[in-house]
């Protein structure tokens, strides 16, 4: 999957890729902190989270970036 989605970058133009690497940055902007901050959270006695939520904050924030995308560019 993930050389799909190399070749799926490469094939586009310099317009589609900049608009895939602002909805990247975005989703990475945005979910790192999160991550981070539960996982100091944690230290202190959260529970431990599953990390296929947190890919999940990943995910939503890729989905919202690429929205924001969309809408910036139209």
């Amino acid at each position: 999957m993930a050389i799909a989605n190399i070749a799926m970058y490469r094939s586009g133009d310099e317009f589609e890729r900049r608009k895939i690497a602002e909805a990247v940055l975005f989703a990475f902007v945005i979910a790192t902190p999160l991550i981070l901050i539960v996982g100091a959270l944690q230290f202190f006695g959260l529970p431990e989270i599953n990390w296929i939520f947190a890919f999940s904050i990943l995910m939503l924030g890729w989905l919202i970036g690429t929205a924001l995308s969309a809408v910036r560019y139209r």
